[in-house]
């Protein structure tokens, strides 16, 4: 049984109910391609689909980061087709790390330390 907040009250659902087959038939078969596949691919580059996999991001955010170009991609003079190299989109996914607390409340005594007004 999986738990979901609604309100105040936990709703359990069962494993197998619509919602959570759905998601994993989503998961494990995308045009008959596994993440797996997908992820074990020979090519060195992804479409707009197994992005989608490779990422958990749906299509239409996809296209969104495109549009503003804030994800790296790839795309043949005049064509249609968009790629995104598996590479650069680790890079690109590893590159917004958030400090730790620990890290923060150390920056902050250097920042105050060096900043100190008299």
């Amino acid at each position: 049984m999986e738990s979901t907040r609604v309100g105040r009250a936990v709703r359990l659902v069962p494993l197998t109910s619509p919602c959570n087959v759905k998601r994993e038939k989503m998961l494990n078969t995308q045009n008959g391609k596994g993440i797996n596949q997908v992820l074990t691919a020979e090519r060195p580059w992804l479409n707009v689909n197994e992005f989608s996999m490779y990422t958990g991001y749906k299509k239409s955010y996809v296209y969104k980061l495109v549009h503003e170009r804030a994800v790296p991609y790839h795309k043949r003079t005049g064509g249609k087709f968009l790629c995104f190299d598996k590479n650069e989109i680790d890079t690109w996914m590893m590159n917004n790390r958030m400090a730790t607390k620990d890290e923060l409340v150390s920056y902050a005594a250097g920042f105050v330390a060096r900043n100190r007004v008299l």
